[in-house]
């Protein structure tokens, strides 16, 4: 992603419903080259977004502003880039940033990094308290192409837990998206599968959740898609 845009494609739940819209589409900005491979936004409690860059670049939280500008980065000195792929927070504005990305189905280092965003306003440097968790109906690693539906990009804090939707690479292709919970306190957790949403019948590009978030009054519920 290159670009700060406006949500393209989205799911929205609204009192137990599920509806599918298109929108339009407006740029706000162009990020700089440094954020070339933002995966991730959200709003802090004090205004500010913050963002992070995808698999394989340096563990670094970003605040910019909505212009594309980097106001400020924190590298955070405890972790990896595996595959980093979403951020949300808390009330407390404790940003948790998800290193789930787990596109081959086989990975077993899944993690999400916890980090209060005043430490992040003030410091160039950071440790993040970590989450590490498992999936408990997955078997195989990877599993088989049937199965694959063990990749993450989109996670909400929501009534004190983190809910995680995942991004679905079954072949043949299902539509469905596993939700999971988790804890959003430190520690080693095997997640709790508590649903799965029906999305469409492909083609995948439009059914595979790849952000979620959640509107400010908590009641709905907003995954995106690619297309």
């Amino acid at each position: 992603m290159n670009k700060l845009l406006s949500l393209t494609f989205f799911v929205l739940l609204l009192s137990g419903q599920l509806f599918g819209q298109l929108t339009s589409l407006d740029t706000l900005a162009k990020l700089p080259m440094e954020l070339k491979e933002a995966s991730a936004l959200v709003l802090g409690k004090n205004g500010a977004l913050w963002t992070l860059n995808d698999s394989g670049n340096q563990p670094m939280i970003y605040q910019i502003d909505v212009n594309g500008n980097i106001l400020h980065k924190t590298f955070i000195a405890n972790a990896y880039n595996v595959d980093w792929e979403e951020l949300t927070i808390d009330p407390n504005g404790n940003l948790y940033f998800g290193d789930f990305g787990n596109n081959r189905n086989d990975r077993k280092d899944l993690k999400i990094y916890i980090v209060n965003e005043k430490l992040l306003l003030t410091k160039d440097t950071a440790t993040a308290e970590i989450i590490t968790s498992r999936y408990p109906d997955q078997r195989n690693f990877p599993e088989e192409a049937a199965h694959r539906n063990f990749d993450m990009e989109a996670m909400v804090f929501y009534n004190k837990k983190l809910v995680l939707f995942s991004k679905n690479r079954t072949e043949p292709f299902t539509g469905y998206s596993y939700v999971y919970n988790l804890p959003s306190t430190p520690g080693d957790y095997i997640a709790e599968k508590v649903d799965s949403i029906y999305l469409g019948e492909g083609p995948r590009e439009l059914y595979q959740v790849t952000a979620a978030d959640l509107s400010p009054d908590g009641k709905n519920l907003i995954l995106m898609s690619y297309d």
